[in-house]
């Protein structure tokens, strides 16, 4: 259904001006972003900031350490000295002049004998981190805990501090040989002879008191998480807690137990003897429509729960027993500022579990709130809905944090898998309000809301970054990136982009079924409308479109324009890379292809010439990314993205077709397949530097003879080093003859220039894919996956061709 006739249009565009209708007094209206910093030599997984909000501190993991970095100006972070933990630190929380890291000492690892959990010496750690000086911060304490501690949430109470510690003690998943397996499913056997079997012990929940003048000076209280109890409750693995993650306010501190489906209630007003109040269940998701099928296609049409176990398949945990319902499994946890509501992260834990999306509850247990899976389709109209986690757990709601602002309450919504946060008006804690939606870096985990600043802080996990967001009065829009989004069907992975009247044109890859959007640039909000589907012989085309030219080449079927051009990129094997014919409606007219010689992919009945590799290499699986028309519109050319198979990656080709073959009438075809001759011509590609390969994403005509190319290297986050635009002319050039750059007759290679550095107006991420020149202005987008992460489209700025007129 178009989302033009849901009522998810109006709430979007109500959202626009309700905060500012509604309150005109102290705090923000909205949110903007003022800085992605990516951390250096690792990631960032759960942020906290100091009492005065000038200093982050995060997780890493992967790297065993506490990162600090400084915010006093949020929009120049600078990254400080790390703390060494060593093992796997898992979360943070700041009091006063202390930060306290949860670690997990001695972790599992796969493939390896599997730690004894019982062991004290695999304790896992809180470390005592005195980080009064930031530039110097030193370990002063570190306290044994549980085997495998995960969430910590610390306050300050008179002389001490107390923190809560969920230790989960995640299943340690064995073979027979007591190896540990790649496994974390829960229900696995815990003894006995069958195998796999789960060597982890009962989780538990351990409140901390500690000296605040001498950290040493301390004391662990565990409150035991009993299957009795848990099994009244109606928890799901009721001898395998599983603690995940904990908030507090005042003296109780509330933690999910995810894989069980319930939430546990710990009063510490005693913190030498704290006491289990309740543990419930957070059932399961109301129904709703979603989308549950991996199809490389965005259709919000199935039963949600219902279909789980009918039509779709459930998940089997350890034990092989199939989960259906749609139980919530929440992950993060966060206490409304009035302490009246505990707002749930529906994430799940097995495929089709979870909320796909929020829910809050009260201290005793009843549910206060659903969002009904709102927040996917709010997903789906800013272009973030993942399609390839449909078959999973959709948006995956990680993270949740809620904050006073002023006189406003905000929660802040993370998900994991669409790269995005949700912003709601939380002043009815029991009936938010959707008030914004913003990009995060790729995989947000953590989030810490920071009143005294007016700042939000994101962590972003695979992309190593803190994303950091700045509260504002008034409208949160620039001009120069607009956020697009549309009321008339899915869209995402710009992969090519073209200039139209008012906006752009652009196309998708294959992660998403063919078709032409056209985008408005002439406000700060861009609409995207999937205007023409591309239909081969009337069916809806499958390509992977990777470029797309307005048809202005002497095939065109009526002027200024009539019709389209798109490149579709080959597998290398069984999928040809092809350039594409269509009319205004979006009908193929022909599919240009490449001489079989070249293109494993290609017709081999289907005649054609081109001098291929000297060493007798076909095109890759990475073909064509990006085409365009010649100024006179006599030829088409196509950026092929890497070398041929055995060819030094020094090089890449720009290939070029005659149009006057097809014109002619002596291009071989068979039906919409074309076939002919090609030229190609070599481009230099910059040295490879350990992201990943370098090629082409995209060319786009600026004068006769003269062209743009996006370079760039498949790095991610602070892994990056190469996202540039570059100008060449063809003037002068002859075609290549012998398979190797370098003619004796003359140049077969260009001679390119720098135009543009756009690494950091599109960092942290990989893909940016597309180029337009629209009123003598610079438009760049970046392929979104699919939905993984943001539909970024920039104004660089009035653009001058640095190979002159």
């Amino acid at each position: 259904m178009p989302l033009r006739s849901t009522a998810l249009g109006a709430l979007f565009l109500g959202a626009l001006t309700a905060p500012l209708a509604a309150q005109q007094g102290v705090g923000p209206d909205y949110f903007r972003p003022v800085a992605t910093y990516g951390v250096q030599g690792g990631i960032a997984e759960i942020v906290t900031a100091s009492p005065d909000g000038r200093t982050l501190a995060f997780s890493d993991a992967d790297s065993g350490r506490i990162g600090f970095v400084d915010i006093t100006n949020p929009s120049q972070p600078l990254q400080l000295p790390d703390v060494i933990t060593g093992g796997e630190p898992t979360s943070v929380s700041w009091v006063g002049r202390y930060v306290l890291a949860a670690v997990i000492r001695r972790p599992p690892q796969t493939g390896q004998a599997a730690p004894d959990p019982a062991d004290p010496l695999n304790a896992g750690g809180l470390f005592v981190i005195d980080a009064s000086n930031p530039q110097a911060a030193v370990v002063v304490a570190t306290i044994p805990l549980g085997f495998q501690p995960d969430s910590v949430k610390a306050v300050r109470r008179g002389d001490f501090i107390v923190a809560v510690v969920c230790i989960e003690n995640q299943p340690i998943v064995v073979d027979a040989n007591g190896n540990v397996l790649g496994e974390d499913r829960p229900g696995f056997p815990t003894s006995g002879t069958t195998f796999p079997q789960d060597r982890s012990l009962p989780g538990a929940i351990q409140v901390v008191t500690i000296d605040a003048a001498q950290p040493i000076r301390n004391n662990v209280a565990t409150v035991a998480l009993p299957e009795v109890v848990l099994s009244r409750a109606g928890c799901l693995y009721a001898a395998d807690p599983q603690p995940e993650f904990v908030d507090i306010h005042g003296t109780r501190a509330a933690v999910s137990l995810q894989e069980n489906n319930g939430l546990a209630i710990v009063d510490f007003f005693n913190p030498l003897l704290p006491v289990l109040v309740r543990v419930f269940s957070t059932g399961n998701a109301s129904e709703r429509i979603a989308d549950l099928r991996d199809n490389r296609t965005i259709l919000f049409a199935d039963g949600y729960p219902s279909a789980v176990g009918g039509a779709i398949p459930a998940a089997a945990d350890g034990a092989g027993n199939r989960i259906t319902g749609g139980p919530r499994m929440t992950d993060g946890v966060a206490f409304s500022p009035d302490g009246s509501v505990i707002y749930c992260a529906d994430e799940g834990e097995l495929n089709y579990t979870g909320g796909r999306g929020w829910s809050g509850f009260s201290v005793a247990g009843l549910q206060v709130f659903e969002d009904g899976g709102l927040l996917e389709r709010i997903a789906e109209l800013f272009g973030q809905y993942p399609d390839g986690r449909s078959d999973a757990r959709g948006i995956e709601v990680e993270g949740v944090a809620a904050a006073r602002f002023g006189n406003r309450d905000f929660a802040f919504v993370l998900s994991e898998r669409g790269s995005f946060m949700g912003i709601y008006d939380i002043s009815n804690p029991s009936a938010p309000f959707f008030v914004q939606f913003l990009p995060t870096g790729i995989s947000p985990e953590g989030v810490v809301a920071i009143p005294s600043r007016d700042l939000v802080v994101t962590a972003d996990e695979v992309s190593g970054t803190l994303s950091i967001y700045e509260g504002m009065r008034g409208l949160p829009f620039d001009p120069s990136r607009p956020l697009p989004y549309s009321l008339d069907g899915p869209f995402g992975a710009l992969s090519g982009l073209d200039d139209a009247p008012g906006g752009a044109f652009a196309v998708p890859d294959n992660a998403l079924p063919t078709a032409i959007y056209y985008i408005g640039l002439q406000t700060p909000l861009a609409r995207v409308m999937p205007l023409i589907p591309v239909l081969r012989n009337g069916v809806q085309a499958r390509y992977d479109g990777e470029g797309i030219a307005v048809d202005r080449s002497i095939l065109a079927l009526t002027r200024p324009f009539g019709g389209f051009w798109i490149a579709s990129e080959g597998n290398g094997t069984t999928q040809p890379n092809l350039l594409i014919q269509t009319d205004l409606a979006g009908n193929v007219l022909r599919e240009i292809q490449l001489p079989n010689s070249i293109d494993a992919g290609a017709d081999p009945a289907i005649g054609g010439n081109a001098v291929g590799s000297a060493g007798g290499g076909r095109i890759r699986g990475n073909g064509f990314e990006g085409l365009s028309i010649s100024a006179d519109g006599r030829y088409l050319l196509a950026a092929v993205q890497r070398s041929f198979n055995g060819e030094a990656a020094t090089h890449t080709r720009i290939a070029r077709y005659d149009l006057q073959q097809i014109a002619a009438g002596t291009a071989p075809s068979n039906g919409l397949r074309f076939g002919g001759d090609w030229q190609f011509f070599y481009y230099p590609l910059e040295a490879e530097t350990g992201a990943g390969f370098v090629g082409l994403s995209e060319i786009t005509t600026i004068g006769p003879g003269q062209y743009l190319v996006i370079e760039r290297d498949q790095g991610v986050g602070t892994d990056t080093a190469l996202k540039a635009i570059y100008a060449f002319s063809m003037a002068g050039l002859v075609p290549d003859t012998d398979g190797v750059p370098g003619e004796a007759s003359g140049s077969d290679t260009v001679t390119k220039v720098l135009a543009v550095d756009v690494q950091s107006s599109f960092f942290p991420y990989e893909k940016v894919e597309g180029v337009a020149i629209r009123n003598g202005r610079l438009w760049v987008c970046l392929d979104n996956d699919g939905g993984a992460l943001e539909n970024r489209i920039v104004d660089l700025g009035r653009f001058v061709n640095p190979l002159g007129n």
